[in-house]
């Protein structure tokens, strides 16, 4: 098995499995924390946006679906929250 990149493979030398070096996820999150939470809330203001506004004959591609929406609102969301950052 290859390993992900950043990740490094290592053998526990009690149990004889191999471990996954977390560092580099909890680095990954920490660094980019504010855009991941506008990424979130963006989805959740998405799918609101869809259930109360959104067109459902589907003439109007923005909000005729509701993962549409959620997309759209991820993209924005992590746009602002990249603003936002420090």
């Amino acid at each position: 098995m290859k390993p992900i990149v950043g990740m490094v493979l290592e053998m526990d030398e009690v149990t004889q499995k191999s471990v996954i070096d977390m560092r580099p996820i909890f680095l990954f999150f920490s660094k980019n924390r504010i855009p991941l939470i506008g990424m979130v809330l963006g989805v959740i203001a998405g799918y609101l946006y869809w259930q109360h506004y959104g067109i459902y004959d589907g003439t109007f591609g923005f909000s005729s679906e509701w993962w549409v929406n959620c997309v759209y609102g991820l993209l924005f969301g992590g746009f602002l929250g990249s603003l936002v950052r420090k």
